[in-house]
């Protein structure tokens, strides 16, 4: 179950924190020297918020409330 505070937050907000996370790891990444690594973890961590916010607003129409 995701935290209230991402869960209350608009879909749009999550996207965007989401590619900029993905861009800052890429940038630091490079400039460690691990950056497949930590691209693909930060990859991972955000699309699986992405995925929870979709689940619950999917949850939440199938119980007939208006999303």
């Amino acid at each position: 179950m995701l935290p209230e505070k991402i869960l209350v937050m608009r879909l749009r907000y999550v996207l965007l924190f989401s590619i900029i996370g993905i861009a800052l790891a890429i940038v630091i990444g490079q400039m460690i020297g691990i950056g497949v690594q930590a691209t693909a973890t930060v990859t991972i961590i955000t699309s699986s918020i992405i995925a929870g916010k979709y689940r619950s607003k999917f949850e939440e129409m199938e119980r007939g409330k208006r999303v």
